[in-house]
């Protein structure tokens, strides 16, 4: 019997005006083809973390795809991420931002997580669509968690 390898991710964008919430996103992602090479790469080496969540106004990416569309607006540092203590199961890692009222604004379309600060450099892990477009005001906050499983799919 062979086994493969499946990497499951699940998003959830959470906008705030103050302390109210008041919308939810919840969408699944892809692992882009950089990203399955930087998982592969942390097994023998020490690739640079996964430390920031980007968000964008673009697009139609792909598998393929290194960075989020041309279109990017933010990225912010995942303070405490990733988290890969016995919290969540071991096979499991969770990555969490909160872009700050004032940053990331205008509507937000796509996001991924990065391995860079720079907008539009470094890995691009994986990549995600938010439907319906998040239109985020100045006013507001939005918090972004990626749960990022890693399992068996046999065949």
């Amino acid at each position: 019997m062979k086994e493969q390898a499946l990497v499951n991710g699940y998003v959830r964008a959470e906008l705030f005006e103050g302390e109210e919430l008041v919308g939810i996103w919840d969408t699944t992602n892809f692992v882009t083809d950089v990203g399955l090479k930087h998982i592969a790469g942390a097994m023998g080496q020490s690739p640079t973390d996964m430390g920031w969540i980007g968000v964008g106004t673009g697009t139609g990416q792909t598998k393929a795809s290194t960075t989020l569309d041309t279109d990017q607006v933010h990225q912010a540092l995942l303070a405490g991420y990733p988290d890969r203590t016995a919290s969540p199961p071991d096979n499991v890692t969770v990555f969490k931002a909160t872009l700050a009222a004032g940053v990331g604004t205008g509507t937000l379309t796509e996001g991924g997580v990065f391995n860079n600060a720079s907008v539009d450099t470094g890995t691009l892990l994986n990549y995600w669509n938010f439907t319906p477009p998040i239109d985020k005001s100045g006013t507001q906050s939005l918090t972004i968690t990626l749960s990022l499983e890693i399992g068996n799919l046999g065949s």
